[in-house]
């Protein structure tokens, strides 16, 4: 949660329901249990070269593991027989242990992406794959990405889908590190929707975007190269057992553009703050879909923070009931001022199973 967030939830008296929120972690904690013992750490070992890591998940009950071709080291190298590739499963204790650890031999390369197969030489007795499915991802989508960041142990951390790239990726705002690559990402009913192949850097150095290739894209590389029997199943199969429940998805908006005043604010500046009638504000339609298999009953929205927001935020459910908008108004000052609005919230929803 933000600092501002944070502020806003003592500062202006807004009640912010722990109890939906709670329910939304309750639903990632299912994702993660039975996801743990299908997130592979990857150890690289070369000759006067430090280890690298990074992340894969299993893909079949033979023991093949996904990941990202740049996890590993160059072809030549892999040819050669000078690296040794050894992993731990659903590592979660403090400090790593190699001594014992399964070897992974590489089995295929993707010409075009990047991505790699690589294959236990003995499947650990308490791995098993992850549910593999090719549906369809959309903007906005909750999304849960497991992993080992810095080659550590097993880091979950969840975000949306917030937009396409090229080559068949997506964008996620969940937070990602080094040693992510090649790690899983899951849906809200637990099945793999994706891995990670890189990440989006700020001025700073943070890494602020993740890029995930999608498991539709995944399938068809591999599938006229592997000839394996993939744990594949309809995204309802792995669906929450509950048959109502509360929801919450985030809403964070900002307005940071400028415009230049129009010529009669310079002619006139006491009507500077006379926003609607020069332009300075613009309406946001953000649209939400209920989770698969269910449909709206109610929503609501829980303001966190704001400034500038001209007209509060309204929700409409669609007749089918499947899918919400949230509408709502946000300022922003003209280039000499550059103050800016935003709207952070919660549209907390309640969910019931659909019939259909």
């Amino acid at each position: 949660m933000k600092v501002a967030a944070i502020a806003a939830l003592f500062c202006t008296g807004t009640l912010y329901d722990f109890s939906a929120k709670a329910a939304e972690y309750a639903d990632w904690t299912r994702v993660i249990d039975i996801n743990t013992s299908a997130t592979v750490l990857i150890r690289v070992e070369r000759d006067g070269a430090e280890p690298s890591y990074g992340s894969g998940v299993i893909l079949s009950n033979s023991g093949l593991v996904l990941t990202a071709k740049h996890v590993l080291p160059p072809q030549d190298v892999i040819d050669q027989g000078e690296c040794l590739i050894t992993s731990l499963v659903g590592w979660t204790k403090p400090s790593l242990d190699f001594s014992n650890a399964p070897a992974l031999t590489v089995k295929y390369v993707s010409p075009r992406y990047d991505l790699a197969v690589l294959m236990f030489q003995a499947m650990p007795a308490t791995a098993k794959a992850a549910t593999v499915n090719g549906a369809a991802i959309h903007s906005g989508d909750r999304l849960l990405v497991m992993g080992y960041p810095s080659g550590g142990n097993l880091t979950s951390t969840d975000g949306i889908a917030s937009g396409e790239a090229p080559d068949g990726q997506y964008k996620t705002d969940a937070q990602v590190g080094v040693g992510n690559s090649g790690g899983p990402v899951f849906s809200r009913s637990g099945v793999l929707e994706g891995i990670l192949l890189a990440g989006a850097k700020s001025a700073e150095g943070q890494i602020t975007l993740g890029y995930f290739l999608l498991t539709g894209t995944i399938l068809a590389d591999l599938s006229q190269v592997l000839g394996q029997a993939l744990n594949t199943a309809p995204v309802a199969a792995a669906a929450p057992s509950l048959d109502r429940y509360s929801f919450s998805y985030v809403l964070d908006q900002g307005k940071t553009d400028h415009p230049p005043p129009p010529v009669e604010i310079l002619l006139n500046p006491q009507s500077l703050y006379d926003l609607g009638q020069h332009g300075f504000e613009q309406e946001y339609v953000k649209p939400y879909k209920a989770e698969p298999g269910f449909r709206f009953v109610s929503a609501r929205f829980v303001e966190l923070s704001g400034n500038h927001v001209r007209a509060a935020p309204t929700i409409a459910i669609a007749d089918d009931r499947k899918s919400l908008t949230v509408t709502f108004t946000l300022a922003s000052g003209p280039l000499y001022d550059q103050w800016r609005g935003w709207l952070n919230g919660n549209v907390i929803t309640e969910q019931e199973r659909s019939p259909n």
